[in-house]
């Protein structure tokens, strides 16, 4: 029996005597628990492009009017008319 299952069958009977106003305040923290959850993954990948823009090194070529964008992932050509 997998970890969730046997949490599901531990709490099972508990919470079927539960009445509805009791489940709901349960079950209102669970809809907050996921809003805060989804707003955390969203920060968290925000910064992880933001942090990604920070080891950019801007190099300009006047030759060819180019700018390039350095980074450790690869080189993103800009070309400035």
């Amino acid at each position: 029996m997998g970890k969730r299952k046997a949490i599901s069958k531990k709490i099972e009977l508990p919470w079927s005597r539960l009445m509805e106003a009791e489940k709901q305040v349960y079950q209102d923290k669970g809809l907050r628990d996921k809003e805060v959850y989804k707003t955390e993954n969203v920060l968290a990948q925000i910064f992880q492009q933001f942090r990604s823009l920070i080891d950019f090194q801007l190099v300009f070529y006047p030759h060819t009017s180019q700018y390039i964008l350095l980074n450790p992932a690869g080189v993103l050509h800009l070309h400035v008319v």
